[in-house]
């Protein structure tokens, strides 16, 4: 089962159309996204809402994702390695390198390449059963933060005046989207096409679809 990569396409677009459209607004100066970064990552919730908080360092948690979903299926290291700078960058860019990456540099299988499911280095760390609880544990927590202290009325209010806030929901929509378009892929592959409805939840849904796969 091969990705679609006519869906890459179209995120890349959709991305970098949201980052010029944003170009200039508010919270994008150097001072801003210091200042922003800072708070989010010191949960400032009395200078920072708590959902532009947990938006913030679920970023984090959808390139770990991906990159599992990514790694576990690549058939031979060489593959593995290729994607691997992608991969990481991704947790710095986001999808703004991932998927321009799917979209025209990842080289689909041929139908007589074998999938394997060995691994070394990153991929092995990333599919560890720790490292899913850990990612589960605080995407749970950061969940629980949103719901219990974030403003819906602040939330929209910086996604409405701030740059920075709307370009992360939009790269926060995008790895959704992808991890469902991987999941229906690694889930067709392994014969577990019913599990990939987990991919509708976002973040705690793909975790949970790692947690039950990994292993296979």
């Amino acid at each position: 089962m091969r990705s679609n990569r006519g869906l890459y396409i179209s995120l890349t677009l959709a991305l970098y159309a949201s980052a010029l459209l944003s170009h200039g607004s508010p919270g994008l100066s150097a001072r801003e996204i210091a200042e922003f970064v800072t708070q989010a990552v010191t949960f400032n919730t009395r200078k920072l809402d708590a959902t532009a908080i947990a938006l913030f360092n679920l970023m984090g948690v959808w390139p770990a994702i991906t990159a599992v979903l990514l790694l576990r299926t690549e058939p031979g290291k060489q593959r593995r390695r290729a994607a691997l700078p992608f991969v990481l960058a991704s947790f710095v860019g986001g999808m703004f390198v991932l998927a321009p990456y799917l979209a025209f540099v990842r080289p689909e299988p041929s139908s007589q390449t074998a999938r394997t499911t060995t691994d070394d280095g990153v991929a092995a760390f990333l599919r560890s059963r720790a490292v899913n609880l850990l990612l589960t544990a605080a995407s749970i927590a950061l969940v629980g933060l949103a719901m219990t202290r974030g403003s819906a009325a602040a939330f929209a209010s910086a996604l409405d005046g701030d740059g920075l806030v709307a370009i992360m929901a939009v790269d926060f929509a995008a790895f959704w989207v992808a991890s469902a378009d991987l999941i229906r892929v690694d889930a067709g592959e392994r014969g577990y096409r019913g599990a990939a409805r987990l991919a509708c939840v976002p973040v705690l849904g793909p975790l949970l679809y790692l947690a039950t796969t990994t292993a296979a």
